[in-house]
């Protein structure tokens, strides 16, 4: 009986030790309180054309081009409040770039900061915007 007990302790203390070590190990690491998850992507998107799909990656690749990502999801370090106007500007500089498309479909494109769950930029591409005659 002795023995078991003596074994028993052995392994809690063994358990109390690893957990005390990966906690350490833990707090030594990036703050997660600094990482900024960004979601981006077209919420709503109207359209009856298979041409849809290539509206769509021409405002994808203008986005993920003025943001510097490429994926639809993203992390940014640093402080919110500051990542989002910087997100912000740089999804006015997309939508700039794409102002003389003529669209198939009507597309809306939306960043969100995860965190905060707010919509950080919204916007709609209309079928037609800048249908020259």
């Amino acid at each position: 009986m002795k023995e078991i007990i003596k074994k028993m302790s052995a392994m809690l203390t063994v358990a109390v030790i690893a957990l005390i070590a990966s906690l350490s190990l833990t707090s030594c690491s990036d703050d997660p309180e600094n990482d900024i998850i960004y979601n981006m992507g077209i919420s709503k998107m109207e359209s009856s054309t298979l041409e849809s799909l290539a509206d769509m990656d021409v405002i994808y690749d203008a986005y993920y081009k003025a943001i510097g990502v490429s994926e639809n999801t993203f992390i940014m370090k640093g402080n919110s409040s500051d990542n989002d106007k910087q997100i912000k500007e740089a999804c006015e500089k997309a939508e700039l770039s794409l102002k003389d498309q003529t669209w198939k479909g009507t597309y809306t494109f939306r960043v969100t900061n995860v965190n905060t769950n707010k919509v950080i930029y919204n916007h709609t591409f209309s079928k037609g915007d800048n249908f020259i005659f």
